[in-house]
């Protein structure tokens, strides 16, 4: 909410809206925290994150976005800045997304990219689903003497 207050009013938020960020800080904070927690947004499962999970992002931060709109109307009426909902539903959906796929890709790829000692190289063959799945499964068990080379398919896409 805070920084969308500062991206509608260009970094500089005037003395007479600053009433508004903080009235809507104590509407915002705990109606956020409540629909978060309703869909799970506290549970980091970082092997789950998929469209799924994007999707359900999008409709925690919807419904908390329609729920502080709909409090803060009731409670300041048309004075505070309707763009400041669009805004603030804008960046809750990006920054809650971006964190739980950063925090995947971290964890997924960031000890793939560093060489493991003794292991040998090998290429998969078939490029399906369970190619990669066994690719993900390789990169994710340090205890597995491989690392992955690339993938073999046919050019027939026939894998027998």
């Amino acid at each position: 909410l805070i920084l969308a207050f500062l991206l509608r009013f260009d970094f500089d938020v005037p003395a007479a809206e600053r009433i508004y960020l903080i009235r809507g800080l104590w509407l915002a904070i705990p109606i956020k925290l409540a629909v978060f927690y309703g869909f799970r947004m506290h549970r980091l499962c970082w092997k789950s994150v998929d469209m799924l999970e994007l999707v359900r992002v999008f409709y925690a931060a919807a419904l908390s976005t329609a729920l502080f709109a709909a409090a803060a109307w009731l409670w300041m009426g048309a004075s505070f800045p309707r763009s400041i909902y669009f805004l603030d539903f804008q960046i809750c959906f990006l920054a809650t997304a971006a964190v739980r796929f950063l925090l995947r890709i971290y964890k997924e790829f960031g000890r793939s990219f560093r060489p493991r000692e003794n292991a040998a190289r090998i290429l998969i063959y078939g490029a399906s689903s369970a190619g990669a799945q066994l690719a993900r499964e390789i990169r994710s068990n340090e205890t597995l003497p491989y690392e992955v080379a690339g993938f073999i398919e046919p050019i027939d896409g026939n894998l027998n």
